[in-house]
């Protein structure tokens, strides 16, 4: 396992006061989904919650954070969200404890992941449309290419 490549990920909480590493095997691709099940979309109000999942091992809380404050959201999983500014972070099954999902608009640099597919759709998804007008920041901004 020495000659492991590792790529490591950084992360954090809107405020900063949580900061997390996630260390993961460079040769393997980074494949995130979007989740449209009612509780992801109430966490993040949002249509989704992007999430990646990751070895539990492989997720390491930066020295001198706090532990993040864990709401048990049903009988599978409880979710994690900074005490300070409320950024939820992390959905921790309790059927696969060696697993939790991380969000990776967390993330430091979210475009390393790929998205591969879609979870939980059987209670629809909300529309979403390619063709409307993109911006670079804000509506009276430039549009984006």
């Amino acid at each position: 396992m020495s000659d492991q490549e590792i790529e490591s990920l950084q992360g954090g909480c809107l405020c900063g006061q949580f900061r997390f590493t996630v260390d993961l095997d460079a040769k393997l691709k980074q494949e995130a989904q979007f989740c449209h099940c009612t509780m992801c979309r109430k966490m993040t109000n949002s249509q989704f919650w992007t999430c990646l999942s990751v070895p539990r091992q492989a997720f390491h809380v930066h020295d001198g954070c706090p532990p993040l404050k864990l709401y048990k959201s049903s009988d599978k999983a409880h979710r994690g969200f900074c005490t300070n500014c409320g950024s939820s972070l992390t959905w921790e099954p309790t059927d696969y404890p060696e697993y939790l999902d991380i969000g990776i608009g967390s993330l430091d640099h979210p475009e390393k992941v790929n998205v591969t597919s879609h979870l939980h759709v059987e209670g629809g998804m909300l529309p979403y449309d390619p063709t409307l007008p993109r911006f670079l920041r804000g509506p009276s901004g430039p549009q984006a290419p």
